[in-house]
């Protein structure tokens, strides 16, 4: 099992070359556009998200403690 990274085009190359020799297929994931590229993709086991460089939204992070935690009277 190899990880492949670079472009749009060589990461389909790649998949495509692995998939044949029977290969599990694991690509370094980018930005929303290239994931939504790649999982279009059948031929992908997994793709593999970074997320070093990015702050996650709100909307990612809540969990819902906050909202809990109101209707109980207590702080944070």
């Amino acid at each position: 099992m190899q990880i492949i990274k670079g472009s749009i085009k060589e990461v389909r190359k790649e998949i495509d070359k692995q998939a044949g020799e029977g290969k599990e297929v694991v690509v370094q994931g980018k930005d929303i556009a290239f994931n939504r590229l790649i999982l279009e993709n059948k031929k992908v086991s997994a793709l593999i998200l970074s997320h070093t460089d990015k702050k996650d939204r709100l909307k990612q992070r809540d969990s819902g403690k906050r909202k809990k935690i109101k209707k109980q009277g207590l702080k944070l």
